[in-house]
């Protein structure tokens, strides 16, 4: 499950970073900006959540990021 590989506290930092993305590549949304987006930077996984939560569909996010639908209700409250 590749959710798993996410630090939490680095996505947060992450969004907040790509707003002010957006707002200096003078992009409208966040989808316009995350199509272009490629990170290379130390928090590279997040990026790669973040630029996929606002780039893909929901089955594919749940495919990609926990296995797939089946598993994803499960890992979300876990905690």
């Amino acid at each position: 499950m590749k959710i798993g590989e996410v630090n939490f506290q680095e996505l947060g930092k992450v969004l907040m970073q790509a707003s002010m993305t957006a707002l200096h590549q003078k992009k409208v949304t966040l989808h316009e900006t995350m199509l272009g987006f490629d990170s290379f930077s130390e928090n590279k996984i997040e990026w790669e959540f973040v630029k996929d939560l606002f780039t893909l569909t929901t089955e594919e996010i749940a495919d990609k990021w926990y296995d797939a639908k089946d598993k994803s209700i499960g890992f979300y409250f876990k905690e």
